[in-house]
């Protein structure tokens, strides 16, 4: 209504605050006397008319993507299976691979190679922009790609073959490994016995004439007369002569290094190539929590995993979880890798006492009040909730298997659905509906009985009056018609007790002994204790091993000390992780594993100190440069 009275004008309820669009995605639009709410792409009005819910496109036809549909909020997402590489659609999977121009042998970054499309045979030519491969040798026409360029400033990341597949031109599969070849973590080669080689280890290793640990001699003669001259003709296991490979005394063990066939020569030690490592060498990419060309970058702080893509440093998400920082728990009816598995309809089936699957396995989930397998058996008394985990103890006649609300009423004293509130001061009986009639000298009555609990410990009525024995009885004097009269008073508190902070007692004349700044009980004058001490007085700190209320905890720590009060741990030189179980990654050493080794050709460096320790050579410590 306008100043004059006559006149009406709209009033704004989105300005105002007086609409109801609520939540993600929900904008409000004034209209002539009223509004309404409407959505973002990807969300739809819900019944209420003022909430947005998110559009599950893949549920309508895969949401046109030829491999996996993923939904995300307010969008979705296609994911083509790995060997093959999203179309310019955003939908259809083109299958991809590498191929490696014969004519060229080189190992620098301008090699060239071709991007064949394997479904149209069209191909590309681009050059190499980087590989996790050392070096090629000259049989091998396939390589593992990390990026490619084919214009300036112009990167792709790609990972050869499919999973499963190797050789040239793919052609491979781990049931193709021969002589006892187990298939690497990745399955992306042949892991050899000791004594065979080859891309399939079909070649069995050459024979040499073998002397000592880290050295060999090709020569076929045992000739007495040696002297320790003949030494010098001795080679090393690793001389690049053909006997790489090989190692220990004489040389006879085989290097078990996977695709590097490179190990120290006295210990076997893989020697791994950049962006592999593992035992074995079986793991191509980052060591967990590192990313990047020399995998020199620690994966975000943000990601909740600790783990992220070795080549762009995206958060890697365990199963079962999703988003950025993977922070979200899979949508209700996913499951897994990504959220991209659908949990089983029988997940769902009404008639079931099942409830949705487990966002990492898929298995079906119990309703709550169900448990054992196919969820058929109902909680056992006194528990309840999921999985039957929760304890309803405190109800006289127990719960509901669901909900955990007791079942008839509480027993005096206490409250609540579950029976597990006790009554607040000044309450007792059933469902602490009574209240106390207590005198100012209590501190509270029984919640049971309320019975009146005075500051002395004793139990009375009413708490009103007390004796104070050691102080001198007051006298009043009347003086009428020149008679005296006397008479003795009883001392009444006519206040609150509340010993000042130190003291303690029932006069507040006793003075508390308590170390570091603690109280003691203002009844019994026993010191109260915080985390990380114990003791009478509170003067002593847990021992070593030891943290929190009571020094009852016991500290994870391997390499490093616990805080006594929290039990953070404090990691030594050269570990890290939670529990400082973790040596510091290869490459790093020191505090918090911050300081980056300086080691040259090959040398292992210390991860506590940053010492580098070279390889056994023939007469002195070398250090080994790998080959490539």
């Amino acid at each position: 209504m306008g100043n004059d009275g006559r006149t009406c004008y709209n009033r704004d309820e989105c300005a105002t605050g007086e609409a109801k669009c609520q939540g993600v995605a929900s904008r409000c639009v004034n209209d002539v006397g009223s509004y309404h709410c409407v959505c973002d792409a990807g969300y739809r009005l819900a019944a209420d008319g003022y909430t947005c819910q998110d559009i599950d496109e893949c549920l309508n036809f895969n949401g046109g993507c030829q491999g996996k549909c993923v939904n995300t909020a307010g969008s979705y997402q296609c994911i083509c299976p790995i060997g093959e590489e999203l179309g310019p659609d955003g939908k259809q999977c083109i299958s991809l691979a590498y191929i490696r121009d014969e004519s060229t042998q080189s190992e620098s970054s301008n090699t060239i190679v071709y991007k064949k499309d394997m479904a149209t045979g069209s191909s590309q030519t681009w050059r190499l922009e980087q590989t996790s491969q050392i070096g090629w040798e000259k049989e091998e026409k396939s390589v593992d790609v990390v990026a490619m360029n084919r214009g300036q400033n112009y990167k792709e990341n790609f990972k050869g073959c499919p999973v499963g597949r190797f050789g040239n031109r793919c052609q491979y599969t781990c049931s193709d490994c021969k002589n006892g070849a187990v298939c690497s973590a990745d399955r992306r080669s042949c892991v050899c016995a000791p004594g065979f080689t080859g891309e399939l280890c079909e070649q069995e290793c050459a024979i040499v004439n073998l002397k000592h640990a880290g050295n060999y001699d090709d020569d076929d003669d045992d000739d007495d007369d040696d002297d320790d001259d003949d030494d010098d003709d001795d080679d090393d296991c690793d001389d690049g002569d053909g006997d790489v490979g090989f190692w220990g005394r004489q040389c006879k063990r085989a290097c078990e290094c996977g695709v590097s066939r490179s190990c120290n020569p006295v210990t076997g030690e893989c020697l791994c190539p950049p962006r592999t490592h593992g035992k074995h060498c079986e793991k191509l990419g980052c060591q967990p929590g590192f990313w990047g060309p020399a995998c020199d970058q620690r994966c975000p702080k943000t990601c909740s995993t600790g783990y992220c893509h070795s080549e762009t440093g995206i958060c890697t998400c365990a199963p079962g979880r999703y988003g950025a920082n993977c922070d979200f728990t899979c949508p209700e009816g996913t499951y897994g890798e990504m959220c991209t598995s659908a949990c089983p309809t029988k997940c769902f089936e009404p008639e079931s006492n099942f409830k949705g699957c487990h966002p990492e396995t898929g298995e079906c989930l119990c309703k709550p009040g169900y448990h054992s397998a196919g969820c058929r058996q109902v909680c056992p008394s006194g528990f309840f909730g999921q999985d039957c985990r929760q304890k309803c103890d405190k109800c006289p006649r127990g719960c509901d298997p669901e909900t955990g609300r007791c079942k008839g009423e509480c027993p005096p004293g206490r409250k609540g659905d579950h029976c597990d509130k006790v009554c607040e001061s000044g309450k007792y009986g059933k469902n602490c509906k009574q209240t106390c009639s207590c005198g100012p000298l209590s501190i509270g009555c029984d919640p049971k009985d309320g019975t009146c609990l005075c500051f002395d410990g004793s139990k009375g009525k009413t708490c009103m009056t007390r004796e104070f024995p050691q102080l001198t009885p007051l006298y009043s004097r009347r003086r009428n018609l020149g008679l005296n009269f006397s008479k003795k008073h009883t001392l009444a508190w006519s206040g609150i007790l509340s010993c000042p902070p130190g003291f303690w007692g029932p006069t507040c004349t006793k003075k508390c002994r308590c170390e570091n700044g603690f109280e003691c009980d203002k009844k019994t004058g026993d010191c109260i204790c915080s985390p990380g001490y114990v003791g009478k007085n509170c003067d002593q700190r847990c021992s070593e091993g030891k943290y929190g209320q009571n020094c009852e905890s016991v500290c994870t720590c391997v390499h490093g000390t616990c805080d006594h009060r929290s039990g953070v741990c404090e990691c030594h030189t050269g570990w890290y992780n939670m529990n400082c179980d973790t040596p510091c990654p290869p490459g790093y050493y020191g505090d918090d594993c911050q300081m980056t080794c300086n080691c040259h050709n090959g040398a292992e460096c210390d991860h506590v100190t940053g010492a580098c320790t070279c390889a056994n050579g023939k007469r002195s410590f070398t250090c080994l440069v790998l080959i490539g």
